[in-house]
């Protein structure tokens, strides 16, 4: 019998990281590190994520992990309810903080030395980490996809289960960044609650810096407010807020994007439909269906 083929699907992605965790382990030592720190933070995270049908997690880095979601709105709100479970968990040490980065993109699955192992190699997954790496304790970060997705389904922070007041969720636009291994530019999101979250733009990495400053972000592009003149500029706290929702004009999501890609599904598409009246297209949210 072969080796099982490789396949390839459209995944969710998030990654995570404990902050400081180098830190740590050095002021409190490996041992209390690992009973204070590391494994209460693994198990409110597995926690956390087992409440999402359909979420794995892919790898464990030792301080933070790689999980694939079926929604990007699963991915968000196991993010926000992450932020608020670390927080209201009864530390003995200081609160640890952890970083998110969320994508939306293709990656080839295969077989591990377990067959029930399924590892993920992937260039979209490579990208995750870097959106990720910008970010600062507490905060979550999206790439463009991953926004325009999740903000249609997700309207207003999960439920919490502790005694704490749900808060407003705020979306937010952070401009272009130029990525190491992306010849273009990509466009950074937030989304978190409001007064927890740090809602501010990364201020970049070592393979990541930002093109575009926020105030340079077009509320036209942004799908903010309606504005008199569409090419008028808007600044909140040194980002864009999006917090306001426009009237939609239809119930089709806004053309914010250029269609890049997906030629040779076009062509067969258009084959297709000279044989046929009716074509139904599946795939993820985000995999460019209604485009």
């Amino acid at each position: 019998m072969g080796e099982p083929t490789p396949t390839s699907k459209i995944l969710v992605l998030m990654f995570t990281d404990l902050v400081d965790s180098s830190a740590l382990k050095v002021t409190l030592g490996d041992r209390d590190y690992v009973r204070y720190i590391a494994q209460p933070h693994n198990e409110i995270f597995r926690q956390t994520v087992s409440r999402f049908p359909g979420a794995e997690e892919n790898n464990f880095t030792g301080d933070g992990f790689l999980s694939t979601f079926e929604r990007v709105s699963d991915a968000i709100n196991a993010a926000l309810l992450f932020h608020v479970a670390l927080r209201t968990h009864g530390w003995q040490r200081d609160i640890p903080l952890t970083r998110i980065g969320i994508h939306l993109g293709e990656s080839v699955l295969y077989e591990g030395a377990d067959a029930s192992q399924q590892l993920l190699a992937s260039h979209a997954a490579d990208m995750c980490a870097r959106v990720m790496g910008m970010a600062v304790g507490g905060q979550t970060l999206l790439t463009r996809a991953a926004f325009d997705n999740g903000r249609q389904y997700i309207r207003e922070h999960p439920t919490l289960e502790c005694n704490e007041e749900t808060p407003r969720l705020e979306w937010l636009a952070h401009g272009r960044y130029q990525f190491q291994g992306k010849a273009e530019p990509m466009e950074i999101f937030e989304v978190g609650a409001v007064g927890r979250a740090p809602l501010r733009a990364p201020e970049g990495s070592e393979k990541a810096a930002r093109t575009v400053s926020p105030d340079e972000v077009q509320t036209s592009t942004e799908r903010s407010a309606p504005v008199q003149d569409s090419s008028q500029l808007v600044a909140r706290n040194e980002t864009a807020s999006l917090h306001e929702e426009p009237t939609p004009a239809s119930n089709l999501p806004e053309e914010i994007t250029s269609f890049v890609g997906r030629e040779d599904e076009i062509e067969k598409i258009q084959e297709l439909l000279q044989h046929t009246r009716l074509l139904t297209l599946t795939g993820v949210g985000g995999a460019g269906k209604t485009r």
